[in-house]
C-alpha cells in the first residue's frame, strides 16, 4: 500500500508541475524597417532599402535618356542601371532622420532607338557592362506618421508606421534632391500569435 502510495504522490508532483508551465509561448515581435526614395528628372532615380530578420539590402533603379534630331530621325539613347538585394552595413534608421550609404554594384543596359513621324524604326540594345557607385543618401521627415494595423493569413499582425520624407544624397556621380524627390520611412511590428 505505500508503495501505490509513493506513486500517487509522485505523480501528483509531476501533474502539479505541468500545470505552472505556460500553456503556450509567448507571442514573439519582430520589426522590420524600409526606406524609399525615388528622384524624377531628366534622369530618375528609384532606391529601396530593406532592414529585416538580421539583414539590410538595397535595390538602386537607375535611368536616362538623351535624344536629338538627326535630320528627319529622332534618336534615342536610353541607359538603365540596375542592381537588386545587395548587402549595405551602414544604415541608421529613424522615423525623423535616416542614412545609408553603400557601395553598389550595378548592371548597365543601354538601348538604342530612331523614330520617324512618331513611329519607331528600330531598336537596338547593345552589350551590357558592369561598374559600382558610392551611394549615400539622407531622409528627412515632414508632417505627421499614419499607422496601418493588418492580419496576415496566418495571423501575423503587422503593425506599420510610416511618415513621407525629403531625400537628398548623390549616386552614380550625381546630386539629388531635396526638389524632385519623393521619400518614405516605415517601421513595421510584427506580432506572431501565441502558439
Amino acid at each position: 500500500m505505500s508503495r501505490l502510495r509513493n506513486l500517487l504522490v509522485v505523480a501528483g508532483v509531476a501533474v502539479a508541475a505541468t500545470a505552472v508551465l505556460p500553456a503556450a509561448p509567448a507571442a514573439a515581435d519582430t520589426t522590420s524597417r524600409y526606406a524609399h526614395a525615388y528622384f524624377s528628372g531628366d534622369t530618375s532615380l528609384n532606391i529601396d532599402v530593406v532592414d529585416a530578420e538580421g539583414t539590410t539590402t538595397i535595390d538602386v533603379s537607375w535611368h536616362d535618356s538623351e535624344c536629338v534630331f538627326v535630320g528627319d530621325v529622332y534618336a534615342c539613347e536610353m541607359t538603365h542601371r540596375d542592381a537588386v538585394g545587395v548587402p549595405v552595413t551602414d544604415f541608421s534608421f529613424s522615423l525623423v532622420t535616416t542614412t545609408v550609404a553603400a557601395q553598389v554594384p550595378y548592371e548597365e543596359k543601354r538601348e538604342y532607338c530612331e523614330y520617324v513621324d512618331a513611329e519607331e524604326v528600330g531598336c537596338t540594345w547593345l552589350p551590357t557592362t558592369t561598374g559600382t557607385t558610392a551611394l549615400e543618401l539622407t531622409w528627412t521627415t515632414w508632417g505627421d506618421p499614419w499607422q496601418e494595423v493588418r492580419t496576415d493569413d496566418e495571423g501575423r499582425v503587422h503593425q506599420k508606421t510610416a511618415m513621407n520624407a525629403r531625400v537628398t544624397g548623390s549616386a552614380f556621380g550625381s546630386t539629388y534632391g531635396p526638389q524632385g524627390s519623393y521619400g518614405q520611412l516605415a517601421d513595421v511590428r510584427t506580432t506572431d500569435p501565441a502558439r
